[in-house]
């Protein structure tokens, strides 16, 4: 399943500029997976194909990390 990639900002975060992946129908329930240490989205991503085939999963690189 490919992942939709995203940008986001704004004022409430002030400034800086986060990325995430989407992957599956985003009318589903949705999970979010959060990485730790330094490691990025696309630790996640063997998990995030499997589950996306049933749930809208959002893999979120923490600032500084991936994308």
């Amino acid at each position: 399943m490919t992942a939709r990639s995203r940008r986001f900002t704004g004022p409430e975060l002030e400034g800086v500029a986060l990325h995430a992946l989407h992957r599956g129908d985003p009318t589903r329930q949705t999970v979010v997976l959060l990485h730790g240490g330094a490691a990025n989205v696309h630790w996640w991503e063997p998990l995030a194909e499997a589950l996306a085939t049933r749930m809208h999963v959002v893999a979120l690189d923490f600032r500084g990390h991936g994308d």
